[in-house]
């Protein structure tokens, strides 16, 4: 399956554990800890997704839960790249993804890795036999179409659809000005949406 996210407001964005933000501010590798989790789920699917980078090879991680099976488990070496030069860097970090699917009508699946803070977040998937919330508790409709194959609908309110769709109509308009080498056109359309242009008004919902 792609990475690509599919939704606008579901499954999307990480969970970041203990020091992991602050690996690429930090010179010395030694120090470089933590991990960063993503969920992935598709609109159909067969299964979902857990991705999880960290720089120690050896960071204990497991799914722990009800109501669902681990289906595969992948690592791979992701090697630092200087900004500059573009040279492979002596040190970098692991992905790994764990794969898995839901085995009952209602649980709940958590990324069980140590915690740095005692203020860490848990990174948890639940579901029930309609809806699967993400791991920031965002709610989307759930459909089980048969044994391991999954319809996700995520739930918008009608103002949310008119900004995306307002958002999709700016993102074509700047690709046509593009295109045309309309490049004054396409300054002042940056300009316009600094300044706050192109934003809903009460009066549009």
């Amino acid at each position: 399956m792609s990475d690509e996210k599919p939704f606008r407001i579901f499954n999307t964005g990480s969970i970041e554990l203990g020091t992991y933000e602050d690996n690429c501010l930090e010179e010395n590798p030694a120090n470089h800890s933590g991990a960063m989790i993503i969920f992935d789920a598709w609109k159909q699917s067969s299964y979902f997704q857990f991705r999880i980078y960290h720089p120690d090879k050896d960071l204990p991680i497991k799914l722990i839960g009800t109501g669902f099976s681990q289906l595969d488990r992948t690592s791979t070496y992701i090697p630092t790249t200087d900004w500059e030069t573009g040279d492979e860097l002596d040190y970098g970090e692991y992905e790994t993804k764990i794969e898995f699917y839901l085995t009952e009508p209602e649980g709940q699946v958590l990324v069980d890795v140590p915690k740095t803070f005692p203020w860490d977040d848990d990174c948890l998937v639940r579901w029930d036999s309609t809806h699967i919330y993400d791991i920031h508790g965002c709610k989307a409709k759930l459909k089980v179409i048969d044994t391991r194959k999954y319809e996700i609908s995520e739930l918008l309110s009608d103002r949310q659809k008119k900004s995306y769709a307002l958002r999709d109509r700016l993102s074509k308009l700047k690709r046509i000005l593009k295109h045309n080498r309309l490049h004054e056109a396409d300054y002042q359309l940056n300009l316009a949406m600094m300044s706050g242009g192109f934003q809903l008004v009460d009066g549009d919902y």
